[in-house]
């Protein structure tokens, strides 16, 4: 395959690629951001079946043809959705965290300011 890259991001284009080939792709990108979501564009509809021995697998497999933009849009929608609900309860996650911090720290505060003053 031809690799293009900038700095904004990394694309790995190729014609003919097989299947097999870009499955092996998915470990060592996901080895370098474990949360990034992989679509795999394949000329095959068995691809998915190649897929299943491995434990690490794209977000979806798209069969390249005439309708492969009519699929690609809901499912850039679903990451996109799932997405940002993990970014959502991770700030929620800190959020809760911070404010139970907040209240330890004022009720270790009066307990040792009612210790002093006593």
């Amino acid at each position: 395959g031809k690799e293009e890259t900038t700095e904004e991001d990394n694309i790995i284009t190729s014609r003919g690629m097989n299947t097999r080939t870009a499955l092996e792709l998915i470990p060592p990108i996901k080895s370098m951001d474990k949360e990034i979501e992989i679509i795999i564009f394949a000329d095959s509809e068995n691809i998915e079946l190649k897929a299943t021995s491995s434990n690490v697998k794209p977000a979806a497999f798209v069969k390249k043809d005439s309708q492969y933009f009519i699929r690609l849009y809901p499912i850039i929608s679903r990451l996109i959705s799932e997405y940002n609900l993990k970014k959502k309860q991770r700030s929620v996650k800190y959020t809760t965290v911070f404010v139970i911090s907040i209240i330890i720290f004022v009720i270790l505060f009066l307990i040792i300011n009612n210790y002093i003053l006593s």
